[in-house]
């Protein structure tokens, strides 16, 4: 199914400064407890369709939320960095991941979270977080 958090992905995992960092883990949802950081999580927040003049829906916005996860505040900074970078200034209208992108822009600035762990370790996770708005149709369009 075509979502914005698919071409979002493609674009980061395209991106060779931030696949240098987290290679393929660029999770849509969630991530599970013991993945390997640093490495993105993305969800999507809300989307609104745009009806088209030949019938049906065929562009789609969709708010996006990037969470770029480490186990050092600096080190998730870094990554939100390259990131933002691949994503405001890098990518161009085209297909990503089966998604035709119309247009993407950043909806938010940054911002920190950081999540205790709950086994007792010392192992944190630092969250930089930023959300982006992101046009995209709904089936490939040329």
């Amino acid at each position: 199914m075509a979502t914005g958090i698919a071409a979002i992905r493609q674009m980061l995992i395209d991106n060779p400064e931030v696949s240098a960092v987290v290679g393929d883990r660029i999770y849509p949802d969630w991530f599970k407890q013991d993945t390997q950081m640093p490495a993105i999580c993305m969800w999507t927040i809300s989307s609104k369709p745009f009806a088209c003049m030949d019938g049906g829906l065929g562009l789609e916005a969709s708010l996006v939320r990037l969470e770029c996860l480490a186990r050092t505040r600096a080190e998730a900074d870094a990554l939100w960095l390259k990131a933002n970078k691949a994503l405001t200034r890098q990518n161009k209208k085209g297909l990503y991941g089966g998604v035709m992108v119309q247009s993407m822009t950043q909806s938010t600035g940054s911002y920190h979270m950081a999540d205790r762990p709950y086994d007792g370790s010392d192992k944190w996770i630092y969250r930089t977080i930023q959300s982006f708005e992101i046009y995209y149709y709904l089936y490939e369009k040329a």
